[in-house]
């Protein structure tokens, strides 16, 4: 294994590690972005019979 083998492979992991991190912060967003539509959707719904 020569060293670019070893620098390509730092290279991949960090992209793969970065991905990953972008991907659970995306999937937190729209948990908290759903909750709080579904909060203001119970809050401003109209009451029944009005």
């Amino acid at each position: 294994m020569s060293l670019r083998d070893v620098l390509n492979k730092s290279k991949k992991e960090k992209k793969k590690a970065q991905a990953i991190d972008t991907a659970k912060k995306v999937g937190v967003g729209l948990g908290v972005g759903a909750a709080v539509g579904a909060a203001a959707g119970v809050l401003l719904a109209p009451k029944a019979g009005e």
